[in-house]
């Protein structure tokens, strides 16, 4: 089993526009691209993810809350050395959270999420080797620009 530090802080970047289902509005379907750089003793982790989300609106009140899976590609780099780990491939499904807010130029959200990933074995020197799971914690803040309700 692959083994990693207890905690990796880090930044993440992505792409996640928003297309209203229902009649409500308070659905939607959020595809999702995404970039996690995750920081390690003597180098870094990257962590690419491309998913789905849905998300409900609470009706009168600011809050929101939703659900996310997607496939995800892991690999690690040391500073300073040529050599970076083969990509691990996996799995990750979880639960975000998220607080609407009163912005006059695109609707914007201060959001955390939790979700468990799994990944794959991958093979070393043809032994197989086993799987690692991980928990991804994130806390943010996002901006949805109304590209599709003009």
């Amino acid at each position: 089993m692959k083994r990693a530090s207890p905690a990796e802080w880090g930044f993440s970047v992505q792409a996640v526009p928003a297309f209203p289902i229902g009649e409500d509005g308070t659905t939607s379907v959020h595809p999702v691209v995404g970039y996690n750089y995750l920081s390690i003793d003597g180098g870094h982790d990257n962590l690419y993810q491309v998913g789905a989300q849905l998300r409900s609106s609470m009706v009168d009140s600011p809050f929101w809350f939703g659900g996310e899976v997607a496939y995800d590609r892991f690999s690690s780099s040391t500073d300073h050395v040529d050599y970076e780990e083969d990509p691990w491939n996996g799995f990750s499904v979880g639960g975000l959270f998220g607080y609407e807010l009163d912005t006059s130029f695109a609707p914007s959200s201060l959001f955390g999420s939790l979700s468990y990933l799994r990944f794959g074995g991958q093979d070393f020197d043809g032994i197989p080797g086993e799987g690692c799971d991980a928990w991804l914690f994130r806390l943010g803040f996002e901006v949805q620009p109304d590209l599709f309700n003009r």
